[in-house]
């Protein structure tokens, strides 16, 4: 049976190795080229830089929404986004800017339509294609708007799927 000095050393080993892997993790970036889409065709530092990765393959396409209120966010209604990209999918890390939003905070939906039917779909309760959103959502709930939007500048949004 360990002895309380060991539990004391393993917990401060335990500690120290995982604040020294957040030190070490918030370093590391990944390289994204150089925009290989834009909504004014050249890459900017103004209004929002997205970096898109682990999208899954290059089938079908990117529909990248930015939202500035609740209502629209909440329906995925694209008719009434602040802005709104379509890019051709494809599994290399991409960047898409959006200079013309430099004011307020905005919260930005990216869906991986596979079948080019502009819907998320579903199987049962799981997303069947992939999707990304900004902010600090909970991986396994509904997005909600106050915790998704960002303030412009430089976001990483990761894809996620839920089904192979």
């Amino acid at each position: 049976m360990p002895s309380n000095m060991m539990r004391l050393t393993a917990a401060a080993a335990t500690i120290a190795l995982t604040v020294g892997g957040a030190y070490l993790a918030s370093g590391l970036r990944y390289v994204v080229p150089v925009a290989n889409a834009s909504t004014s065709e050249v890459e900017t530092t103004a209004g929002y830089q997205i970096s898109i990765h682990d999208t899954r393959s290059d089938q079908g396409t990117l529909v990248i929404l930015a939202f500035d209120n609740q209502d629209a966010f909440d329906a995925l209604d694209y008719k009434n986004a602040a802005g709104y990209l379509e890019i051709p999918a494809d599994a290399v890390p991409l960047r898409v800017d959006f200079p013309d939003l430099t004011e307020g905070y905005h919260a930005f939906f990216i869906l991986h339509d596979e079948n080019g039917d502009y819907e998320l779909n579903f199987e049962g309760d799981l997303p069947s294609e992939g999707y990304a959103v900004s902010g600090t959502n909970e991986a396994e709930g509904a997005p909600v708007f106050d915790y998704s939007a960002v303030a412009p500048g430089m976001h990483d949004l990761t894809m996620r799927y839920w089904l192979p």
